[in-house]
């Protein structure tokens, strides 16, 4: 039982130690570490692009440096916010909570499935 909250503790400091990072371009806001934290987690970075935008209700789009664009000024905790909740949502088993997870899409239902690894 300690080793598998221990486990959980060293997953969520991985999670806290790679949030998204900010910057103001404009009047747009770039998270400049987007595919690192799209390969952290091991999700595809369109569903992770998709489900920040239809959050937050904006327009966004890649950058060249493996970064992310989006229209507006968004402050950092709300971008880190929605971060975690994907997190939440999409990554952690539900089981064991760790974030080593693979998401599957059932061709017949549609539907998304989370399988621990």
């Amino acid at each position: 039982m300690n080793e598998k909250s221990a486990q959980a503790d060293e997953e969520e400091k991985d999670i806290k130690g790679e949030l998204p990072q900010t910057k103001f371009i404009s009047i747009k806001t770039s998270i400049m570490n987007f595919d690192v934290l799209c390969t952290q987690l091991n999700r595809d970075p369109t569903h992770l692009l998709d489900y920040i935008k239809s959050e937050m209700d904006v327009e966004g789009n890649f950058g060249a440096e493996g970064n992310v664009l989006l229209q507006g000024r968004h402050k950092g905790p709300m971008i880190n916010g929605l971060y975690k909740k994907y997190v939440d949502q999409y990554v952690r088993c539900l089981g064991c909570k760790s974030i080593k997870t693979e998401m599957t899409r059932d061709a017949s239902t549609r539907l998304l499935n989370l399988k621990c690894k």
